[in-house]
């Protein structure tokens, strides 16, 4: 079971997430959140191994860099239309 956790405060973002992963009965760690900086800022987590999360992540970010003077509404659209095709 995955935990992610995030936090709006006045004056900052807290993200943070598990770091365990399981493949039956073995258990390993890795990371989970994943963040992008530039113009703006985005942080993805999420159930999952953490390369499967590392791929989605690297996609999103490259959307999200990709776009810059979208917002965070008109991020959505496209947002939405991948992942549903990544998980296809």
């Amino acid at each position: 079971m995955t935990i992610a956790l995030g936090i709006l405060t006045k004056d900052a973002v807290v993200i943070g997430a598990d770091t365990e992963q399981g493949w039956s009965y073995l258990k390993t760690s890795g990371t989970k959140v994943l963040a992008q900086d530039g113009c703006g800022a985005i942080a993805i987590t999420g159930s999952g191994t953490s390369g499967y999360l590392q791929s989605l992540s690297q996609e999103l970010r490259s959307i999200f860099v990709g776009n810059p003077t979208l917002n965070v509404a008109e991020l959505e659209t496209p947002f939405k239309e991948h992942l549903a095709a990544f998980f296809q």
